[in-house]
């Protein structure tokens, strides 16, 4: 029995280790593509962050590949309920899938950050000043732009991007509790990506102040909500975090319902 449970880890690892070599060429691959299209005199290095914290960028290609690392972590099958019976409780286990999709997920910006870094080092400016480009597409934002480096922008839309990965991540979590299938997690949480974008791309204004994108874009949410471009939107953090609060809570509640058999690798609602 041991020694088949080490073979089943054995080929899980190498089956990861060569998912993540291919998501760095992806991601190489994509931020290559941004470079090129954002190389000119008039830009600089945080236009090119800007550009990949955009709806295109986030909804067609961050999301997508980050669910896939996810999908390869929870694939084990029935070693997930073995690994569980290391931990005090179930709850405590729950806790442990919590930090790991946490730390996939400043892994995944980490990674997409350095790479950037590294493909722009000897091709855009570095200086933390606004571009020319960006001080005549976000015209309407002098103030903000005045008041505000580049830098710190782009920290806080980073902050927000990986805010979106950890609900999807904490959210593609429980459903894999749930129903012990990490296909069907991938499917509903793409769907949840779907919905956003066909809203957003739609135009629909009644759903749209409710979902991701307009949560994303600190100028687009100064510029909906009118906010006061003298102060830094904090407010937008609020959105993620009752999100996230609500998502946690009733994924630590629900795994307290749910039984394992080890031996079986199955699992059931407890009374």
């Amino acid at each position: 029995m041991k020694r088949k449970r080490y073979n089943i880890e054995l080929a899980y690892y190498f089956v990861r280790k060569n998912l993540y070599i291919f998501v760095i060429i992806l991601l190489s691959l994509f931020c290559l593509k941004l470079l090129i299209e954002n190389s000119s005199d008039d830009k600089n290095v945080f236009d090119l962050f800007i550009a990949l914290n955009g709806f295109l960028s986030i909804s067609y290609f961050l999301i997508p590949i980050f669910l896939l690392i996810l999908t390869s972590h929870f694939s084990q099958g029935k070693i997930q309920n073995y690994l569980m019976f290391r931990f005090k409780n179930k709850r405590d286990w729950y806790h442990t899938n919590v930090l790991y999709v946490a730390q996939l997920t400043l892994i995944f910006l980490v990674t997409v950050v350095a790479i950037i870094l590294m493909q722009s080092l000897f091709v855009l400016n570095f200086e933390n000043n606004w571009s020319d480009f960006a001080r005549n597409y976000y015209v309407y934002h002098n103030t903000f732009l005045g008041n505000y480096r580049p830098l710190t922008y782009s920290i806080f839309t980073f902050l927000l991007l990986g805010l979106l990965l950890f609900l999807l991540g904490l959210i593609f979590s429980i459903i894999t509790i749930w129903t012990n299938k990490p296909l069907v997690s991938l499917l509903i949480v793409m769907l949840l990506n779907i919905i956003n974008i066909a809203v957003t791309i739609g135009k629909l204004e009644t759903l749209s102040p409710f979902l991701f994108t307009n949560h994303l874009d600190l100028m687009n949410y100064m510029y909906m909500v009118e906010s006061d471009q003298n102060k830094f939107p904090i407010g937008i953090t609020i959105y993620w975090f009752v999100l996230i609060a609500i998502v946690y809570l009733f994924g630590y509640f629900f795994t307290n319902k749910v039984d394992f058999d080890v031996e079986k690798g199955e699992k059931k609602f407890a009374n």
